[in-house]
């Protein structure tokens, strides 16, 4: 009887120290689950916008009263043109060279000092600048404050950055090129010649400057006015007008144009 007796006290005390085990186990793996502040992916064309959400998200609720995030990105590539929208209620934003720190807060128009995840941070509207195939930019997040209502940081925490990739097809047309001319144009870099050098820009007349390709038999008129400002573009190919040019001969040009 009494051999039976510390078998079953054995037993107990095994099954008390595997239920111990595994609540210790347990206990880290929610503790430690990170809140994350992201950004997505977008590819867009030449001068086109549009508008990305950063999220708040977690895999469990999550209190949050208030942060201050950092976007950084390629200033050559996109624009950021507008930041809002944000679930929160007080909201800033201050826009630099290539970065913008956005700062919101809960403080109780509702009568709620703080949002439970998932929470939309802000909307940001990017626009694209840059005009090479290729062009690409990283959108980087740095979370400078996230912090419960009690006013305490929230942490574990990550970011989860994204990218805008540029992406260009293969002719244009004469509006769509008028919007990628850096304007005013830069009249002192253009000088007048009689007949048009292959591959570079040349004056005209005081109000158009031309560029052309012998071997394309492509050429581009931009006319423009006092101040450098454009006017109206115009193509043509063998002398003839033309409503597209092969994009890569645009590229060239734009390149010559603003080196």
């Amino acid at each position: 009887m009494k051999k039976k007796e510390e078998g079953i006290a054995k037993l107990a005390m095994a099954g008390f120290v595997a239920l111990s085990v595994l609540a210790v186990i347990a206990i880290p793996a929610y503790a430690q689950q990170d809140i994350t502040v992201s950004i997505g992916d977008i590819s867009l064309r030449p001068q086109e916008s549009a508008t990305i959400p950063i999220d708040i998200t977690n895999d469990t609720a999550q209190e949050v009263c208030g942060a201050r995030i950092n976007l950084t990105y390629d200033s050559r590539v996109v624009q950021v043109t507008a930041v809002g929208d944000s679930d929160f209620d007080n909201f800033f934003c201050n826009f630099d060279e290539g970065v913008v720190s956005i700062t919101v807060q809960m403080i109780g128009f509702q009568g709620t000092t703080s949002l439970i995840t998932p929470i939309k941070f802000a909307d940001v509207t990017l626009k694209a600048i840059g005009y090479h195939p290729g062009d690409f930019t990283d959108l980087n997040l740095e979370i400078v404050e996230l912090n419960m209502a009690t006013g305490s940081p929230i942490y574990p925490r990550e970011v989860s950055n994204g990218s805008v990739s540029i992406i260009t097809p293969e002719t244009i047309n004469e509006t769509e090129y008028w919007k990628l001319i850096p304007q005013p144009v830069d009249l002192s870099k253009i000088h007048y010649k009689f007949k048009v050098v292959d591959g570079e820009w040349a004056a005209k007349w005081t109000n158009e400057i031309l560029y052309g390709e012998m071997e394309t038999k492509y050429s581009i008129a931009v006319y423009i006015d006092r101040a450098g400002y454009v006017t109206g573009v115009d193509f043509e190919r063998w002398g003839f007008p033309t409503t597209e040019i092969p994009y890569a001969l645009a590229v060239r040009s734009l390149d010559k144009l603003d080196p």
